[in-house]
């Protein structure tokens, strides 16, 4: 986080190159955010006039519309754009994800740092296992687990398992709760069933905005606003209240613009 903060400072002092800022549209109907359009970029942006791009990610697709390959991207010290990790896809027969490899880049070439593989035992439901990776880019033993399960093809409940002894332990869980398709709150649970964190959704005409909140504070501890097209896709999202639990170097009106390949 703190190299982010560095890169948006690096990125006023070199000029960078500049987004417009798009005025959100309050009016009629509340939006239901289309979850299924495909990306085609990421652009962070920040800066005194928040147009000043730092980061980027980039979305490859196959002739069939798979995402094949994510690219990460920042700005160095001479004000260009450096690929520093990349993420790439494989699909089983059924063109569900069956593999992710991450990479990362260490003295000019690309290291796996991770592996993940993802199995279905049932149609609503979805496991994601995570390998450890040694120094010569192979997969070692599994390190986590998440199972996913999804109604009516909406996300509704994930479980994060640790790995301990080759033992798989439950950590925590989290539940999506939804009104006319809209996302509407995340409550995130502890492993002895207790409320940790809830994130709570509103909507008005064609944005939207997310708090967060501790099980037993009353006020809100961070918050995002969210803008969407006339097609219901999501444009524009901005830190407006940052957690001070998690990032003290993340400022408020940091954000990310969103791009779409069709």
């Amino acid at each position: 986080m703190k190299n982010l903060f560095l890169l948006a400072l690096i990125a006023l002092l070199t000029g960078g190159c500049q987004i417009n800022v798009m005025q959100p549209d309050t009016d009629g109907n509340a939006v239901v955010p289309d979850a299924n359009a495909r990306l085609a970029r990421k652009l962070f942006v920040g800066g005194t006039d928040g147009k000043i791009v730092y980061g980027e990610e980039k979305y490859e697709y196959d002739g069939k519309g798979l995402l094949m390959k994510i690219s990460r991207l920042s700005r160095n010290t001479k004000g260009e754009m450096d690929l520093y990790s990349y993420d790439e896809y494989a699909y089983n027969e059924q063109q569900q994800a069956e593999k992710l490899s991450s990479y990362a880049f260490m003295q000019g070439r690309p290291f796996m740092t991770s592996l993940k593989k993802y199995d279905y035992p049932a149609a609503n439901k979805i496991v994601e296992q995570t390998y450890a990776v040694n120094n010569k880019s192979e997969a070692t033993f599994i390190s986590s687990r998440t199972e996913t399960t999804m109604e009516q093809g909406l996300k509704a409940r994930v479980i994060y398992y640790y790995v301990i002894n080759q033992t798989f332990v439950k950590g925590q869980e989290t539940v999506y709760r939804y009104e006319a398709g809209r996302l509407t709150a995340q409550e995130s649970l502890n492993p002895n069933g207790g409320l940790g964190t809830v994130l709570r959704y509103a909507y008005k005409g064609r944005t939207a905005t997310v708090e967060e909140y501790m099980f037993n504070r009353p006020e809100s501890i961070s918050s995002q606003s969210f803008q969407y097209d006339s097609r219901d896709r999501l444009t524009r999202s901005e830190v407006t209240k940052v957690n001070p639990l998690l990032c003290v170097a993340m400022v408020s009106g940091s954000a990310t613009v969103y791009e779409y390949a069709d």
